[in-house]
């Protein structure tokens, strides 16, 4: 049996969610390590943190793939006392490669997003914002955000608590009245605060992000 390398894991990454969607300011892709290495083990983690690292080092995984980006901006320097720079020692040491998949996989059809809305019950979404750099016939379904209609109509407060109980959380922090009709909801994973503007101006009534 061939032993798949790093580029093909990023072919398989790429065939899920394109890195061309990916914001500019962002840095998905591979962070750390050659595309030949070779991939026995592989780890999933939401940022590749130091206990990440020392995990992946003592189980001996070849790869590791991010949601979240090692470096976002260019390092001036390389501190193996700090992170980033202790996580590319130990990475570079250990022969372990690190590969982010974040805003390409946010806004790709059936990426994060998508599974947020169906994970807190929501059937019939689109994107928030489409993405006009898409061509083709996934361009109505690739942007950033979802903008959710449920089936029947509800209240803010039930909507709330449908939340809770889908993603069985002990609270949730709500602004607004409680007893509003909500009738289209906008929903962004992760910060969502760069497009409370739009929700401003856009049809929905309720906004759900990660943090602001």
């Amino acid at each position: 049996m061939n032993i798949p390398k790093i580029r093909d894991i990023l072919t398989l990454l790429n065939e899920i969610a394109p890195f061309d969607l990916s914001e500019d300011w962002d840095n998905s892709g591979l962070q750390v390590g050659t595309i030949n290495g070779e991939v026995k083990k592989a780890l999933i983690g939401l940022d590749a943190s130091l206990p990440l690292l020392n995990f992946a080092k003592n189980e001996n995984f070849d790869l590791i793939i991010t949601h979240h980006p090692l470096m976002l901006h260019p390092e001036k320097t390389i501190d193996f006392d700090r992170m980033p720079g202790k996580a590319i020692e130990i990475a570079a040491k250990y022969g372990i490669g690190i590969i982010s998949i974040h805003t390409n996989l946010d806004k790709a059809m059936g990426g994060l997003n998508d599974y947020f809305a169906s994970a807190i019950g929501f059937k019939k979404t689109a994107p928030f914002i489409i993405d006009h750099s898409v061509h083709g016939l996934k361009h109505e379904q690739t942007g950033i955000g979802r903008i959710g209609y449920p089936d029947t109509k509800l209240t803010l407060k039930q909507l709330a608590n449908q939340i809770k109980e889908k993603l069985n959380l002990s609270y949730l922090r709500v602004t607004g009245n409680m007893d509003m009709i909500v009738e289209a909801v906008a929903m962004c994973t992760g910060s969502g605060g760069s497009l409370i503007e739009e929700f401003i101006n856009s049809k929905a009534d309720v906004f759900i992000t990660g943090d602001v």
